[in-house]
């Protein structure tokens, strides 16, 4: 028998080419293609045959998956999105929120009559049982219909120079004498009105989200749930802790009280599990959403100490440990979600274009509530204190700017990529005093401020508790120490604040 060699057949490397773009190149391609690998099985490529009708097809998808494929990567990139939801995505991403709309701004002065006493000096002065005490939110109207509120309390009695107070004699009887004064304050105020929702909550839900229907809503005032539990607005669920504002009171804090006539709010540093975000939607409506449910962590007023930094981490008294001064707890929680209650939400919608106006037209005054009825005052002077607060007048003696509708998507990209570049953060000596000097002036005013680098600080810290090398063992002497460090630079502990 003779031998017989039989050939493995190999199939040849054909060369394809990856350039090919939109339609005509990849027909073109697919041509050249078919005649270098094929001459002999076809060779009718004129534009009435059945090869280049196939050939026409497979071109016109590589040119869809092509198109869409350029499509994503563009709008996976912020300069080059055009979509208005992949714009927002990126926008939150890089750390900015875009605004629903934004409320114009203007200045109120309010108006009311008091009568006149005598003082022991025998000077006629407004009779300040008389002056109207006026909670935040006070609603007004101009002759629009457009709503304005003022965003901060009004208390006729009150003259600071936080809160000034101008008075001027109204009318006086046919002796000359004064009989009533005319009280006048200014106030801050911004278009919108107040609108309260509720909210069943069943079942706790990781991440719970809430929508309005309002595609103009500029702020949450309040969310309060059935048990009359705050719930507080944070930049991210992450945060842990959260600086609120308290008045300056008796009551809230003995020490500051006396300063009161000058710095009406006290700040302080709050840990709570009771959170939520607000963010705004490609239609622009505005969602909140709340915490995972991974705790249940009660409001607490915390001071930063040496013995808290860092609580929540396995090692707690490692203090070569990165911190992070918004969230020096370190408790890597999410909060909790609401369940089996009900949420009241008070928010404030308006704003836009329409909410711009001149000067003298805000002056209806809708409604407002007092913190003081005249209950204290005898029947006579009930009825005088009644017809005292039907003198209260409003009017802007400065027009009403700066309202306008929804970002454009050009506007949230440019305030993105600004937000980015910034990143809300304090790196430099010169960032941390120029936060300082940018506190509001509600909670005082500083006059200088000094920085100091921790190199410092830590050389110093280093020579008094290096006797102390394993901090996780002898974690208590390691605290003490720390803490003592901190009173021999004249630092207080308790209030964590540099005496002077």
């Amino acid at each position: 028998m003779a031998n017989t060699t039989q050939k493995s057949f190999q199939p040849q490397n054909k060369d394809v080419k990856y350039l090919n773009r939109d339609f005509n190149s990849f027909k073109q391609g697919l041509i050249d293609f078919a005649k270098s690998y094929y001459p002999t099985s076809y060779q009718d490529f004129s534009d009435a045959s059945p090869g280049t009708m196939f050939i026409e097809q497979a071109a016109y998808v590589g040119d869809v998956l092509s198109y869409y494929i350029d499509y994503q990567f563009k709008e996976s990139l912020l300069p080059y999105a055009e979509e208005r939801k992949n714009v927002l995505t990126l926008a939150k991403y890089l750390g900015y929120k875009p605004y629903a709309a934004k409320a114009s701004t203007t200045q109120i002065e309010l108006f009311q009559l008091v009568p006149s006493k005598t003082d022991v000096d025998g000077n006629h002065i407004p009779d300040e049982s008389y002056c109207l005490s006026i909670q935040q939110y006070m609603q007004l109207e101009n002759t629009s219909g457009q709503n304005f509120l003022i965003a901060e309390p009004i208390d006729f009695s009150v003259d600071t120079s936080f809160s000034s107070r101008d008075v001027s004699v109204y009318s006086r009887d046919a002796l000359g004498v004064p009989q009533f004064f005319l009280l006048r304050k200014t106030a801050d105020a911004f278009s919108g009105k107040l609108v309260t929702k509720t909210i069943s909550v069943g079942a706790a839900t990781p991440f719970f989200h809430i929508e309005f229907d309002e595609t103009n809503v500029l702020e949450i005032i309040d969310i309060v749930d059935s048990n009359n539990n705050k719930w507080y607005e944070v930049e991210y669920l992450a945060q842990e802790v959260i600086f609120t504002e308290i008045d300056n009171n008796e009551t809230n804090d003995g020490t500051f009280y006396v300063y009161k006539t000058e710095v009406p709010k006290i700040m302080k540093s709050l840990m709570t599990s009771r959170k939520f975000t607000r963010n705004i939607t490609a239609g622009n409506t505005t969602y909140l959403e709340f915490g995972a449910n991974t705790d249940n962590v009660g409001d607490q007023i915390i001071y930063p100490t040496a013995g808290v930094v860092g609580i929540g981490l396995a090692n707690i008294r490692n203090i070569d440990i990165s911190l992070d001064s918004s969230n020096f707890l370190k408790t890597n929680s999410y909060g909790t979600s609401p369940s089996n209650t009900t949420l009241t939400i008070t928010y404030v919608v308006g704003g836009g274009l329409s909410s711009n106006c001149n000067v003298n037209e805000i002056v209806r005054i809708n409604s407002y509530q007092l913190l003081n009825d005249g209950s204290s005052l005898n029947p006579s002077q009930q009825n005088l204190f009644n017809t005292v607060k039907q003198t209260l007048k409003a009017n802007n003696f400065i027009a009403a700017t700066g309202g306008a509708g929804q970002e454009t998507v050009e506007e949230i990209r440019q305030n993105a990529i600004a937000t980015f570049a910034s990143q809300n953060r304090a790196v430099t000596k010169d960032d941390y005093v120029v936060r300082t000097f940018g506190m509001s002036p509600q909670f005082g005013s500083i006059a200088k401020a000094f920085v100091k680098s921790d190199a410092d600080l830590n050389f110093g810290l280093q020579k008094d508790v290096s006797g102390y090398v394993d901090y996780n063992q002898n974690a208590t002497a390691t605290t003490n120490a720390i803490e003592n460090y901190f009173r021999k630079i004249n630092y207080d502990i308790t209030n964590f604040k540099i005496l002077c």
